[in-house]
Order: structure tokens, then sequence, then C-alpha cells
């Protein structure tokens, strides 16, 4: 991996120190030929005459007037209602009302001036009011033909109320629009006043004569109500009727914009409310995905794989802009460089111990080769996501990709090629994890739920809508909750290797030697560590955050194995003085299947003297077979606590 982040990082550098060679031997090659002698005193070209001099300052002026002109106003801070008052210190800089208003109208006055161009900071502090006085001013720049451009990282409802006076609205492609709408808050001091002994002393007249109600009542009375219902909805009206008007949309269209709250960059385009997505610093977004890739791959290395869904975003941008493959394969060259950094630093220990990282990784293709279940990895993970986000879930999420698959917006084809690219490469290995799907759930669930807000949407609105979505919402979640109920209420119980653990520490004389197995055991001793094997050999944390079962001391123990389970015969145990045989088996399940040649043997010496089950017979239930949680992903009855099916033999003899 430091030996691909070095190849990159040169790579990178050799073009660039190429590329600088070249424009330095070409300015060589230049200026070469006009090389002199030094002189020893000016020459007349160096030093123009009067006449000639003049003729050059009137060129240079000429081509400055030629110059296109754009009346430029940069408002980082707040508007101010009227000139700062005077000061010994001198004018504070700040920008009044009216001089912006005035100069606005010098600009659309000025022949000279071609268009008027307005970026708005994060600190304008604009209020609604001259919000609107402005845009006035704005519409009318635009109605005398000239173009005007307001630029904002992201707009509020004042700031997004000046731009739509422009006939260009620009924002940052990573920006949003958030238009929440109106609403007022009033305190009411009167129950704070009262505990403190304080009566305020006030006396209305006149029902809407409301002004002392702040002090004399806890709770606004019945006409203040009103009076302020109507101020809000004369304010939001306000709104809705001027970004209608001014950006030739409907009501209806700025109703939705406001009852959403918050449009991205994308959407706002797309429905009309800005013209032009902008990218100030085109590093910003390459470095913001490399980042997020590289912190992915850090949490789970199938992260990774949303490097997929950065390559679409990519493309889809590189489409737009027309760029060549060259520079495609730059910006995802950067991300690629930028997310192995990233994983390095949130993952040190892949950097510091690269034995230990080439064998994880190893570990993982080996795994993923290895068939361990009897479907193909797509089948499980389709299992997978069939039990375990309950089938009315995974039905949403499938309408919710047909409806991705319809639309085909930028977003929708991002998330698809994440979801195809990582189900294909997943599922293509012969051992999947039922766990790998679940970097799918909230992007599936995404689809869905957007999908289920369209539906509910074609819906009449009032009561019908209402009840539409209420039985939605009932529909996809009590299964979902009756699942997770049953799973809560199952894992708090005492699991049944803990069962075991303490049964033999009560009833295992001191020095006694038994042969427990390692995933479905209850223990291990000191020497299963020393060995090696499996997780035993905890000599990091990297490797003891594997550790299972628990260390026991006052007796020995020998691994049962998987091979140990073909025995037929009882003679190797008695030999190493083996006198307890512990049978649990790593592949999750009820413990009611066929018994293995050992148990067999064992059961023709004798009955087991403890047994712990973790069902009440044998329930039909689903597991992942390759996993060792000892917990049904569905088919919770007749569960009564997790683990797997234990049972402890004597040894006779």
């Amino acid at each position: 991996m430091r030996m691909l982040i070095a190849a990159v990082v040169l790579a990178v550098t050799a073009v660039t120190l190429a590329e600088e060679n070249t424009d330095s031997l070409g300015d060589a090659r230049t200026d070469q030929p006009q090389a002199k002698a030094p002189a020893t005193r000016p020459s007349a070209d160096e030093f123009p005459s009067p006449a000639e001099l003049v003729k050059r300052m009137k060129q240079a002026e000429q081509k400055k007037s030629s110059l296109t002109k754009v009346a430029y106003f940069n408002l980082t801070r707040p508007i101010e209602e009227k000139p700062a008052d005077f000061s010994l210190f001198g004018d504070d800089g700040s920008l009044t009302l009216r001089s912006l208003l005035d100069r606005l109208h010098m600009a659309q006055q000025d022949a000279d001036i071609k268009a008027v161009l307005i970026t708005l900071g994060a600190d304008s502090g604009i209020s609604f009011s001259q919000a609107q006085e402005v845009r006035n001013v704005l519409a009318g720049i635009v109605k005398s033909g000239k173009p005007c451009f307001v630029y904002a990282d992201s707009y509020d409802t004042p700031s997004y109320t000046l731009a739509t006076g422009a006939n260009h609205v620009c924002m940052l492609e990573g920006g949003e629009i958030m238009v929440p709408g109106v609403g007022i808050e009033v305190m009411f001091l009167k129950g704070l006043l009262d505990k403190v002994g304080i009566k305020a002393d006030y006396e209305q007249i006149g029902e809407y004569k409301g002004a002392d109600e702040e002090y004399t009542r806890a709770e606004a009375s019945e006409e203040l109500k009103g009076e302020l219902n109507k101020l809000t909805d004369a304010l939001y009206n306000q709104i809705v009727d001027g970004i209608s008007g001014h950006r030739n949309l409907t009501k209806d269209e700025v109703r939705g914009l406001i009852d959403r709250t918050i449009v991205t960059g994308q959407a706002a385009r797309e429905q009309g409310f800005v013209d032009h997505l902008l990218d100030q610093d085109g590093l910003r977004p390459l470095l913001l995905n490399g980042i997020a890739l590289g912190m992915a791959t850090s949490l789970k290395y199938n992260g990774a794989l949303v490097f997929a869904g950065i390559a679409a975003a990519q493309t889809l941008r590189g489409r737009a802009e027309g760029v060549r493959w060259q520079r495609l394969l730059a910006r995802l060259t950067v991300t690629g460089v930028v997310g192995l950094v990233t994983l390095a630093l949130t993952s040190p220990f892949l950097v510091l111990d690269p034995g230990m990282t080439q064998h994880g990784l190893g570990y993982i293709f080996a795994h993923l080769g290895r068939a361990t279940a009897p479907a193909i990895g797509w089948v499980q993970l389709s299992r997978a996501l069939w039990y375990g986000i309950d089938p009315v879930l995974v039905l949403l999420a499938i309408v919710g990709v047909g409806y991705a698959a319809w639309r085909r917006q930028p977003a929708d084809l991002i998330v698809l090629t994440f979801l195809i690219v990582y189900f294909l490469l997943i599922g293509a290995g012969g051992s999947v994890f039922l766990r790998y799907a679940d970097p799918m759930i909230p992007l599936l669930l995404l689809l869905g739920g957007r999908a289920l807000a369209a539906l509910v949407a074609l819906t009449s609105r009032g009561r019908p809508r209402q009840l539409a979505l209420g039985v939605a919402l009932v529909l996809i979640m009590v299964a979902p909750l009756i699942h997770d109920l049953r799973y809560d209420l199952l894992i708090q119980q005492t699991d049944t290797r803990t069962l075991a653990f303490d049964w033999l520490a009560a009833h295992l004389p001191p020095g006694s030697r038994a042969a427990v197995p390692y995933m479905a055991g209850p223990s291990h001793d000191q020497a299963m560590i020393d060995s090696g094997k499996h997780s035993h050999g905890a000599t990091d944390l990297y490797v003891a955050s594997f550790l299972d079962s628990r260390l026991e001391s006052q007796y020995t123990i020998r691994e049962l194995t998987h091979d140990d389970l073909q025995l037929t015969a009882l003679d190797s145990f008695r030999r190493e003085g083996i006198t307890y045989v512990v049978v649990g088996y790593e592949t999750p399940g009820t413990g009611c299947g066929t018994l293995s040649p050992l148990e067999q043997a064992l059961r023709a010496e004798g009955a087991p003297l403890a047994t712990f089950s973790p069902t009440n017979g044998c329930p039909d239930s689903v597991f992942d077979p390759i996993d060792t949680y000892y917990v049904p992903l569905a088919g919770y009855g007749g569960w009564v606590r997790p683990g797997p099916q234990i049972r402890i033999y004597r040894l006779s003899g």
C-alpha cells in the first residue's frame, strides 16, 4: 500500500516537474536569440519621447475602456439602515441600505457598465425588508437590459429573496437553499413574575390592544393569536408571491420549496430555483471524497467500494463539463491518493505492522474464495436483506430502486452505481457473511423512503394524504419493531456459554482436564493462548479483539477441533487424561441436527451430564451459516436465550 502511495505521488510529481521544465526551456529558447551585451548608456528605445509616451498612455486608456465593465458588490458585512455615528477613529466602512441602492441605480444608468454582480457572504446579515428593496432594484436593472448575477455559497430566506431579483442566480455546487417559512415566538412572563411577587399593572383598552399580554398573561389571548397568525400569513404570502413572480414559478412550486425546508444544489437547479451551480475550488470536493473514502475503508475494508459511487459522480460531472477522460482520471487519482492517506492516518497499524496487514488482506480474499454456504454469494446477500430488515422494507427498497432507475437523476445514478457494484463484487465470492449486506441497507431504505413519499404525494392534500401516510408508516414500521423487540428481549438473556462456564467451574475438580471447542465453547486456558492458533494468540490488541471465550485456570483444556468431532473412538482423549468433553458446534443452529460421530460415541457411554439449550424444541429459524453470534435472523419462536447448543459429557474409566 505504501508503494502504491509512493508511486502515485512520484508520478504526479514527475508530470508536474516535466511541465515546468518544458515551460522553462521554451522561455529560454525564445529569449536566447534576443540576448544582448549590456549597454554602457541607455538607448533611445529605453526612454521614449514625450510624444511617444502620450501615445502609449492613450492606447492603454483606449484598451482599458474597451473592456467590459461589471459593477461588483461584495456584501460580506451587515447592511446598516443609517450611517454610523461620528467617531474620532474615522469611518468604520459600513455600508448603508441607501448607499447600496444609490450605487445600484448608478450602475443601471451608466451606459459603460454592462452587468451587475453581487456576492453574498455568510455574515451579510441582510434583513427580509432590505432584501425586498434590493430585489426590486435588481429587477429594474434586469428590465433595462443589463444582466444581473447574484452568488452565495448557500441561501436562506432573506438572501434568496434578494437573489430572485437577478436573472442569473448562482450557488455553490455543494450549497443548499433553506427557506423554512415563517414562525413567531412570544414569551410570556406572568408565571415568572408571580413567583417573585411582582404584578404588572396595565390597563388594556380594547380587545386587540394586547401589548401588555407579555406581562399580564401566561399565554396568548385568542385575539393576539389571531393577529399573529395574520402577520405570519402575510409574511408567508410575501415570500411565496415574491419568489414566484421573480423566478417565473408557480406558487405551489414555491410552497413545495418551503415545505421541504432544505433543497440541495442539484435539485435547486433542476427545479428552477437557481440558474448556475459553481465550484469555486475544484480540489475541495476531491479532497472531501478522498477523506470519506479513506474513513469508510478504515471502518470496514469493503467500505472501499464506495469509490464506485465517487467514480460515478465524477463521471457525471465530467460529462456535464465536457472534460476529457485524462482529466477525469486525474480527479479519481487524487481522490484515491487522499483516500489511501486517510486510511493510513485513521488505521495506523496498517503501516506500523505491514505483516499483519498483508495477513489480514490475504485472509479476506481467501475467505471470499472459499465456499462455506450452499448458496452463491448473491443469493446469500439477498437472503440477508430479506430476513435482516424484514420483507416489507425489502419490497419497499425494490420499488425505490425501480423508481430511481426510472428518474435517472444524477443522485439516483450515483447511488445505483454503488449498490450494483457492491452487490456484484461482494456476491461474487464463495463465502459471504450476511452482515456484508449492511452497507447497502441505508441507501436502499433511502430510495424506498423517497419512492414512498412520491406515492403519498399522489394522494389529495389534507385528510386523504394524512391517512395514506399513516397507513404507509404502519405497514413499514410494525414488522421491524416487532423483530427488534423480540431480538432485544432475547439478547439480554444469559448466554448458554456463560451457563456452561459456571457449571464447569462448579463441578470440575482442580487439576482436571477437559476438551472444549473454541467458537462454541465456554472457556480457554493459557496454553491455548500460547499456542497462537485461531485468535488465542492474543499478543496484541488487534488479535485480542477476536477472543471469544473466557480464560480458565482451574482446569486445563484441549481444544476440541472440527476434526475431533469426526472421531468414532475416545482413546485419544483418555490417553491425554481428559475426563470431560464439552460438545458445541461452530455452525449456528438450534442443536436439533444429526449428532457428530464423536457425540454418538459419547452417547454410547452415557447421557450428557448437563445440557444448555438456547431453545425449547426445534424452531424453524434462519441463521447466518458462517457467523458465530448464535442468534437467529428470523424465527424467534421457541428461543429462550442466545448461544449454541452445549452438552457436557464425562468419560468413563
